[in-house]
């Protein structure tokens, strides 16, 4: 049975964009799905799998999740980690060592795979 460990919904965006985002727990692991609230927010759901195409072939050092679909539902893995935000909290006992955190991961972040010109 999938147990509910986080609901978020977005109402207050424009119309194109209330999406709710649940995140479940069953016996094979953790997964996401992201659900339209609106009938004109059906076509934001539908385009993040060409949002994910030009994502992962931009991005040299970022894995993208790639959404599956049941019906007009997207449906994502759950990757468990530490957020950026939270590595960057464990530098806040050095000025210097933070700094060069926010550096690291900046760069490595922004680099881009190169064009196919």
């Amino acid at each position: 049975m999938d147990t509910i460990k986080f609901a978020k919904y977005n109402r207050g965006r424009r119309k194109e964009f209330q999406i709710s985002t649940i995140i479940y727990e069953n016996e094979n692991g953790i997964y996401a799905k992201k659900i339209p609230l609106t009938i004109e927010a059906e076509s934001h759901i539908n385009r993040l799998k060409h949002k994910y195409s030009l994502l992962k072939d931009m991005y040299k050092n970022v894995d993208v999740v790639p959404p599956c679909y049941e019906g007009n539902i997207a449906v994502f893995d759950f990757i468990e980690g530490k957020t950026i935000g939270e590595l960057l909290l464990d530098s806040l006992d050095s000025k210097d060592t933070l700094i060069q955190r926010i550096k690291e991961y900046v760069s490595k972040i922004f680099q881009m795979k190169s064009s196919k010109a």
